[in-house]
């Protein structure tokens, strides 16, 4: 893993980024709690799919699960392309 304990800076909402990351960009947290926020407020064709737990996908440097959100028109019907 990654140790950047000793050069970080601690973001407003408990995240963590790396001191030289430029102004704007968002913490991990952050980041999902936009896609939660997005599918929660499209459910009808918005959803989260993590893509660690449903297809084994490894985990990020900071074993965190790698997230994708899924657009569809019936986003709860399973396609094959």
């Amino acid at each position: 893993m990654l140790d950047v304990s000793s050069d970080i800076v601690q973001l407003v909402d408990g995240g963590v980024l790396p001191k030289g990351v430029p102004a704007g960009y968002h913490s991990p947290k952050q980041i999902v709690q936009f896609l939660n926020d997005l599918a929660k407020n499209n459910s009808d064709i918005a959803q989260v799919i993590d893509l660690t737990k449903q297809y084994g996908t490894g985990p990020t440097v900071d074993g965190n699960s790698v997230l994708a959100i899924k657009i569809a028109a019936n986003v709860s019907q399973v396609q094959d392309k």
